[in-house]
């Protein structure tokens, strides 16, 4: 007869967890008709980083839609990826020099079909791709220094991805006053618009991040509290940078405040370089288990979601041939995001002879900020002294999402043991 439940020790741990849809990321670029190496693109692969971006630069020969031979090209560097277990971030330019007028189609109907293509393309990939950034257009496709950047070429090119991709990619907007105007002309249309979020490149590079929101400071803040709304359902992230040195003006505490307020999930590990050898010098100002730890790993830590088990409740109840375990737990969300896609959870259990069996909980992390607390019931059929561990998914793949527990092994969180 069980007649004890003896629980884990749940402290947080320090570990950079390599978790899918969050983190740092590295580019890659890539020319339409340009040659690469697989092996050393391999090489310069990071173990511990599960994103990349993959810039592809279609500015050579823009004078009718692209063709056969580069969108091949594009569908090799994208199942490289696939192959070598990476989550893409997607953006495909004409400009990679700062020169969108001279290197973009003289014709719009150009870029619609051009969007048409690359969108059906990614597709193809379904959920290994992340995020799609940009609709094509402006310098570094930034959607700035276009001819095409009026409202109704956005709409229609927003409108080209949306349709062509079915909803199973992210995309992202450079502003949030595209995104705004995007969202209102979806309502026009009776449409929801509701993957689409933001990448900001010159994060922190100013007090309204070099453009990327209003000056002034009311319109600001209404702009950064819509952000910290959106962040709630759809992915927001890109570059860090120094800019006239505003980032090194701020306090530690209010670098990680914004960073949190606008729910960053993934940023990129090679720039701002100054920006980035400052926070690995300066310290993260916080208590606790990283206390002493830079700001550098502290965000690294805390980019997207990072889930820690607080906590567990177990009750036992003999049935007539079985135990019913009612088991709670208490998970918190300490990263500045959620997960944007849907997970599944299992309790596994294993007793002392040997006997082990995984059963599916109804638990879904997606969207979690903060505390989450879930109760649910499983049967066991051994008396015998057994462990009990947690194992959380992603859920169309199945990759494991590690938790910042301690107890932490193959994916797993032990949550104690009768």
């Amino acid at each position: 007869m069980i007649t004890w439940f003896h629980k884990a020790s749940f402290e947080e741990c320090t570990e950079m967890l390599i978790n899918p849809d969050r983190g740092w990321y590295q580019i890659f670029p890539f020319a339409a008709g340009g040659g690469y190496s697989e092996e050393e693109i391999r090489s310069c692969l990071l173990g511990e980083e599960r994103l990349v971006l993959v810039l592809f630069d279609i500015g050579r020969d823009v004078s009718g839609e692209l063709p056969q031979a580069t969108l091949e090209q594009m569908r090799e560097v994208l199942g490289f990826f696939v192959r070598e277990g990476k989550d893409i971030i997607l953006r495909v330019t004409y400009d990679t020099e700062g020169k969108a007028m001279e290197k973009e189609p003289s014709l719009f109907r150009i870029v619609s079909r051009h969007m048409e293509q690359i969108a059906s393309l990614a597709r193809e990939f379904g959920e290994r791709i992340f995020v799609y950034q940009g609709l094509l257009i402006g310098n570094w496709g930034e959607m700035h220094g276009s001819r095409y950047q009026e409202e109704k070429y956005l709409v229609s090119l927003a409108d080209t991805a949306r349709e062509c991709m079915q909803g199973q990619v992210f995309g992202a907007v450079r502003t949030p006053a595209q995104r705004r105007m995007l969202m209102q002309n979806a309502q026009k249309k009776e449409e929801q618009f509701r993957m689409v979020g933001i990448y900001d490149d010159a994060i922190l590079g100013s007090i309204n991040d070099r453009g990327t929101y209003s000056m002034e400071k009311a319109a600001r803040e209404a702009e950064i509290d819509q952000m910290n709304q959106a962040g709630l359902g759809v992915p927001c992230g890109g570059e860090a940078v120094w800019g006239e040195g505003y980032a090194g003006e701020l306090t530690a505490e209010k670098t990680l405040q914004y960073l949190s307020r606008i729910r960053v999930t993934y940023l990129n590990r090679q720039h701002d370089r100054q920006l980035l050898d400052y926070w690995k010098k300066v310290s993260c100002g916080q208590k606790g288990v990283f206390g002493g730890a830079t700001l550098y790993d502290y965000i690294g830590a805390h980019l997207g979601y990072r889930f820690v088990v607080r906590g567990v409740r177990v009750k036992l109840k003999k049935n007539a041939k079985d135990y019913r375990l009612t088991v709670g737990v208490r998970i918190e969300n300490l990263g500045f995001a959620p997960i944007y896609r849907h997970t599944e959870s299992f309790l596994l259990w294993q007793d002392g002879q040997g006997k082990k069996e995984t059963v599916q909980i109804p638990m879904d992390l997606c969207g979690v900020v903060g505390i989450y607390e879930k109760t649910f019931e499983i049967e066991i059929d051994t008396d015998c002294p057994a462990k009990l561990s947690l194992l959380t998914r992603r859920a169309f793949d199945g990759t494991p999402i590690r938790f910042a527990n301690r107890q932490t092994e193959d994916g797993s969180v032990w949550l104690g043991e009768w």
